[in-house]
């Protein structure tokens, strides 16, 4: 993963949390973070970033849709923190199609600030 970077957390009630705690104090703060939890059932996924990322062209909201959609699962939210429900078992799939869309928006936000 080039543009995200993520882990899994056992504790479906606090992958939230977990992220923005993550996002701001423990990893790397130029790429959002993804947090997978397991249960039984639908995997939740909560993806979390920066406004500072934000200004350089980050959504989340586009990102963990579009993925989510391409796995069979739902996505959405703010730019900042958004998050999905996706089917057992697409994780890996999920984060391709998220690390290409979230690389998209940086590139895309570059080429606009040049232009």
């Amino acid at each position: 993963m080039s543009a995200l970077q993520w882990f899994a957390s056992p504790d479906t009630t606090l992958a939230g949390t977990q992220a923005g705690l993550a996002m701001n104090y423990l990893l790397d703060p130029d790429r959002p973070v993804v947090v997978f939890s397991e249960g039984a059932g639908p995997v939740k996924v909560s993806a979390r970033g920066t406004l500072r990322l934000v200004a350089r062209g980050l959504d989340l909201s586009a990102a963990c849709r579009i993925a989510a959609q391409a796995v069979g699962g739902e996505g959405g939210g703010h730019k900042v923190a958004s998050g999905a429900t996706i089917p057992p078992g697409t994780r890996d799939q999920f984060l391709g199609v998220a690390d290409r869309e979230i690389a998209g928006q940086f590139h895309a936000h570059a080429q606009g600030a040049r232009a």
